[in-house]
């Protein structure tokens, strides 16, 4: 399965985007996607009265689940490799007849627990997970307990260098950049066999759904008010936060002549002159992600939630 934001398909563009994932011809064919419910029913009308209730578990077991990658020269594709568990349950209470006089109503509640897990890409090593843990790796390498500088040069044709003391090693590079993420504690990377919220950076399902409808009729009158609530769904990833690479900077702020633009450090990076990143994330290449600097770590898969959604409604 492949998408093609391009005019034409060049079988050289799709040989080299899709080789690493292991496919060696132009055929990519999406493998079938399987899924196992279950659920169970009990239902029970209360003698003597109008009201009823009914409780409903259920379970959902998926593999070969689809992830979408995203690939070179404006290619994307999905490749199949997740496991997903999906379980909670559902119960109605009912009371009254809405199309008799009187009052009924019907309340509902559902409660719903996910996660999912991924394996590695049809015939290779990679999984989900590991360009996560690329991202993280990439900015643990500028940390000093993994053999970071405190500073950094470079000479504008890809070359870099280390510069322990932050004095300028040679007329022809470009001057010192201060190294930000030096003292930071390294992060440890994510389990690439844990399971996690359903969709990895965004999660579609909403753990918690409430309705309430209400209904009082006299003859050719009635009233309903409505009342349903959400809970938003998960959202975060380890890439959710940019920052600049050090190494690929070619000014600091001391390079400021006729700005109003001073930092502390004269040795801290003017932003304007700093481009990709030294290293590939494996998310977005030529990008360097840092922690969040609200929380000093790397975020979690749906570290996050989106706002729950109260609505109410009245009908006349």
């Amino acid at each position: 399965m492949q998408y093609n934001a391009k005019d034409n398909n060049l079988a050289y563009d799709l040989f080299q985007a899709f080789w690493q994932y292991g496919f060696t011809t132009p055929l990519h064919n999406a493998q079938v996607q399987f899924s196992d419910n279950y659920d169970a029913s009990y239902e029970r009308r209360f003698k003597g009265t109008d009201m009823s209730i009914k409780v409903t578990p259920f379970l959902r077991y998926a593999t070969n689940q689809i992830y979408s990658i995203s690939l070179p020269f404006g290619l994307a594709g999905g490749l199949n490799s997740g496991v997903e568990r999906v379980d909670g349950f559902e119960t109605e209470f009912t009371k009254g007849d809405f199309s008799k006089n009187g009052l009924s109503f019907i309340l509902s509640y559902t409660y719903t627990n996910s996660a999912e897990r991924w394996d590695n890409f049809p015939g290779t090593s990679i999984n989900p997970i590991d360009p996560y843990n690329q991202t993280i790796a990439n900015f643990n390498g500028l940390t000093k307990a993994a053999g970071g500088s405190q500073c950094y040069e470079n000479d504008n044709t890809g070359n870099v260098y280390p510069d322990p003391k932050c004095v300028q090693l040679k007329p022809r590079y470009n001057p010192p950049i201060w190294n930000p993420y030096y003292r930071m504690a390294p992060q440890p990377l994510l389990d690439r066999n844990g399971w996690y919220p359903v969709g990895l950076d965004f999660s579609y399902i909403s753990p918690n759904v409430l309705s309430a409808i209400v209904n009082y009729r006299h003859d050719r009158f009635w009233i309903t008010p409505a009342l349903t609530f959400n809970e938003g769904s998960l959202y975060g990833n380890p890439a959710d936060v940019y920052g600049n690479d050090p190494r690929v900077c070619t000014g600091n702020s001391a390079g400021f002549i006729n700005s109003k633009i001073h930092t502390k450090n004269p040795l801290q990076a003017d932003y304007t002159t700093c481009f990709s990143a030294a290293t590939q994330s494996g998310i977005s290449p030529g990008s360097l992600f840092i922690p969040n600097p609200d929380t000093g770590t790397f975020d979690s898969f749906g570290a996050f939630r989106q706002p729950s959604q109260l609505n109410f409604s009245l009908q006349l």
